[in-house]
Formats: structure tokens, C-alpha cells, sequence
């Protein structure tokens, strides 16, 4: 049962991607096609933000992949074929932060320092999306827009959604740094640390705009 129920949930992904008018769940659409309100354009950038930092492969999903088949295939050979793998020292899933690490070396060479520059740039781009994503969803936070309770309560879940996908990123270029900062000269680590510590204010800040929303709804009443 869990099975199906995640393949249908990823399969409502796949053709999330795919349609001008988005829903959210019940198939109640959430953005229609040709609205500039807004909250369609916080909702278009909210929807928009994990998908394209799973795209990028910033949210450890090859590794969940990974151990997905791993289960999958101790259920298709029984519980003994694992012991006899955990014996052989091979049971581990491939780590999230090596195959990152290991796509920006399959890009940009084996040099540490142009490796620090790439994952720079991941954290950029990710910044970039954080803050967009927080400045469409200050309007939406201001009392005087008024928004009823329903409304807000697909807000406040998409600005989670977007919020736990931001952390998984952010965590994972947190742990990047960690190991390349050991390869790299001062200033170049130095860098990485200024740019992880932007990121995470980004991210204070998209907390913050997450529990203002919520707030701006938990004051309302249902029939709002």
C-alpha cells in the first residue's frame, strides 16, 4: 500500500510539472493559467523552487534511490543475502555528498578550487531562488492583503514544501564545503564559508515569512 501510495505521489509530480493550471492535492487547482495576482505568482515560484532544486540534484535523492533498490533488492532475495553483503562491506548506500561532489568533478575537472567554484554557484543559484521565492511572499504576510483561511493554509504548505527542500540543498552544500574546504587554499574556503552563511539567513528569513503566513492564518476563522 505505502508503495503505490508513493508512486502515485510522484507520478502527480510528474504532471505537476507539465500544467499551466496547478494543483494542489484533490486536484483543486491552486494557479490557473493567465493569473498575475500575487499569490500566483508566490505560488507559481513556490511550486517551482523543489522541483528545480531536484532537477539540479541538490536534494539527495540518488541516494534515497539508492537505498530504495538496496531494500528492494533484499525483499527479492531474502534477509540472508544482506547479511552476507553487510559481511562483505557493501551494504552502504553511495553517499549523497560524494555524488555531488562527483558530478561537479565529471563537469568541471579534478582541481579542488574550479570544484569550489562550481559549488559556489550551486549556492547562488539556490540563494537566487530563496529570495525571489521570499520577496513574492512578503506581500502575502502584510495584513492589509486580504487573503481567507483556506487560501492561506496552501500558502503556508507550499512555503513549507519550499522551506524543506531549501534545507536539504543547503544541507548538502553545507556538507561539500565541508570536504572540499580541506583541499582548498584559505581565501577559496573562506569564500565557501561566506557564501554558506548567506544562504542560511536566507533561509532564517524564509522561516520567518513561513510563520508570519501561518499566523496571518491561524487568526482567522475557517469561514474566512
Amino acid at each position: 500500500m505505502r508503495l503505490r501510495l508513493l508512486v502515485a505521489v510522484f507520478a502527480a509530480m510528474v504532471t505537476l510539472g507539465g500544467c499551466a493550471t496547478f494543483s494542489l492535492g484533490g486536484g483543486k487547482a491552486i494557479v490557473k493559467d493567465g493569473d498575475t495576482s500575487a499569490e500566483a505568482v508566490f505560488r507559481r515560484q513556490a511550486l517551482a523552487l523543489p522541483a528545480n532544486f531536484e532537477r539540479a540534484g541538490w536534494l539527495r535523492s540518488e541516494e534515497s534511490q539508492s537505498r530504495t533498490k538496496a531494500f528492494m533488492k533484499i525483499l527479492s532475495l531474502g534477509w540472508g543475502h544482506k547479511k552476507a553483503s553487510d559481511e562483505a562491506g557493501d551494504a552502504q548506500a553511495p553517499d549523497a555528498v560524494a555524488l555531488y561532489l562527483a558530478r561537479l568533478e565529471d563537469k568541471n575537472g579534478d582541481d579542488p578550487g574550479k570544484i569550489a567554484i562550481a559549488l559556489q554557484a550551486d549556492m547562488g543559484q539556490a540563494l537566487m531562488a530563496m529570495s525571489e521565492l521570499d520577496d513574492s511572499a512578503t506581500p502575502l504576510a502584510a495584513p492589509q492583503m486580504a487573503l481567507g483561511a483556506e487560501a492561506l493554509r496552501t500558502d503556508v504548505k507550499l512555503m513549507e514544501q519550499a522551506l524543506i527542500a531549501s534545507r536539504k540543498a543547503h544541507s548538502l552544500f553545507a556538507s561539500a564545503a565541508g570536504r572540499i574546504g580541506k583541499a582548498v587554499d584559505a581565501a577559496l574556503k573562506a569564500d565557501l564559508m561566506a557564501r554558506l552563511a548567506a544562504n542560511e539567513r536566507e533561509l532564517k528569513h524564509m522561516q520567518v515569512l513561513a510563520d508570519s503566513l501561518n499566523s496571518r492564518r491561524l487568526a482567522l476563522s475557517p469561514s474566512s
